[in-house]
């Protein structure tokens, strides 16, 4: 995964979300099963720094509690990095979490189903409607994988609480000060790059010193040149997938063309993420590409004079994707001891009713909830995530392809950008190593 997991925390949700909070928490305290004799629900989370976001976990648990009677939950909030080093060797062990975070993809998802240490979830999924809840495409981007450890099919063993996708972050005032709206499509978008850069302004507020950043430009320019169908069966290891593809090379040239004019910030190989996109917020940038994790931070320091947006289609009239997908996905070690309280639970904090406590606290649910989603960029990031999950145009993170393919594709994507590879042995570098794993 290459979400940031130390992004900050979120303002207090707008006075037009407390009304359908109120009615949110009394449906979620109205759930009751009646009394149980005292049980202890252990519940992990991977979201250490991300405040806000253990915060209303830790709501949820409370009423998840009052719900329940006799049930007390401890929580338990480890950091993105400590979870997914430590998971496996948790999760074999004799004492498991009863309900934990995983990490999607083949590199951690997969490999855990592969050692048989979680509890597939498609009886609980078929018993309370999960399905009918959440898009099929979320369901399987977050949660399905093979006995094998192929991920994008199979049982489900995940599922998230939370959506994340990642898109355009625009500064409005720069824009009506070029004499340019929104673009619409991926040319208008090429052509306000253009426009800042003679401006004198930087265009892209982008640093790849960490690497994962550039996952995030080259795949958004994918998913605006290539149906979401055909790159997330291409991350998902369908047979006869390869990265030697038209979109790929075009995604790829596209990179390089800007790295070339000088549209990211200058010196943006040896400047970190959190630098680059504090210098889109100080306003010394006209967009930054990044995830709806960053809304809080960019509502907080930007207020009204930014807006989120989808990376616009090359493809006429098509509706644009992007890479998304969950939270880090919730699921039951194979060897918790109380796996029925545990689907209860994840039933719960997946729930409409809890959805709408998530949003209210200015967070993305997985789930689409009907009510307003509010003004501002957190408007824009629940709408563009509603039209995500309509029209199932989103696909995972690519370094989930194969085991090593994160550490393949971030220094390929160094190479392309610093013109040491063409678009043609970009391609063929990132084949060499996923059709090698593939043909095992």
């Amino acid at each position: 995964m290459t979400r940031s997991r130390t992004s900050g925390s979120r303002a207090r949700a707008s006075l037009a979300f407390m009304a359908m909070l109120v009615v949110a928490l009394a449906v979620l305290a109205g759930q009751a099963t009646g009394a149980r004799s005292a049980t202890t629900l252990v519940v992990q989370d991977g979201e250490g720094g991300n405040v806000a976001r253990i915060a209303a976990l830790k709501q949820l648990d409370r009423l998840f509690e009052k719900a329940n009677p006799g049930v007390t939950i401890k929580h338990i909030s480890k950091s993105y990095s400590d979870l997914v080093k430590t998971d496996a060797l948790q999760l074999s062990g004799s004492n498991p979490p009863d309900v934990t975070h995983v990490n999607q993809g083949l590199g951690d998802l997969g490999q855990l189903v592969k050692a048989k240490l979680l509890t597939p979830l498609d009886g609980y999924a078929a018993k309370w409607g999960w399905g009918k809840r959440q898009s099929a495409a979320l369901l399987t981007i977050d949660g399905r994988a093979t006995p094998k450890g192929q991920i994008g099919s199979g049982s489900l063993y995940g599922i998230s609480t939370t959506g994340d996708w990642v898109g355009v972050f625009y500064n409005k005032a720069k824009l009506k000060a070029l004499g340019i709206g929104v673009p619409r499509t991926l040319a208008e978008f090429e052509t306000a790059l253009a426009a800042a850069k003679t401006a004198g302004e930087t265009p892209i507020a982008f640093g790849n010193l960490d690497k994962w950043p550039g996952i995030h430009e080259f795949q958004s320019v994918l998913m605006a040149v290539a149906p979401a169908a055909q790159v997330g069966s291409t991350i998902f290891g369908k047979k006869g997938s390869k990265w030697s593809t038209a979109a790929v090379l075009k995604a790829a040239g596209t990179v390089q063309k800007w790295a070339q004019a000088g549209y990211y910030s200058d010196g943006f190989s040896g400047l970190g993420y959190d630098d680059a996109t504090k210098k889109f917020q100080q306003g010394g940038a006209v967009f930054t590409i990044t995830g709806t994790w960053k809304t809080g931070d960019m509502a907080s320091s930007l207020k009204d004079n930014v807006g989120l947006m989808l990376l616009p289609s090359a493809r006429a009239g098509k509706t644009p994707g992007a890479l998304a997908s969950g939270g880090l996905a919730w699921a039951i070690p194979a060897k918790a001891k109380n796996k029925e309280l545990s689907a209860k639970y994840i039933d719960f904090i997946t729930s409409p009713a809890a959805a709408k406590v998530i949003q209210a606290a200015g967070d993305v649910p997985a789930i689409v909830v009907t009510a307003k989603p509010g003004s501002g960029v957190r408007g824009d990031a629940i709408t563009g995530w509603a039209k995500l999950s309509k029209t199932n145009a989103m696909a995972g993170y690519m370094d989930w392809a194969t085991p090593t393919f994160y550490d393949t594709i971030t220094a390929a994507i160094q190479e392309l950008m610093a013109g040491k590879l063409t678009p043609a042995s970009f391609a063929k570098k990132l084949d060499g190593d996923y059709l090698k794993f593939h043909s095992t």
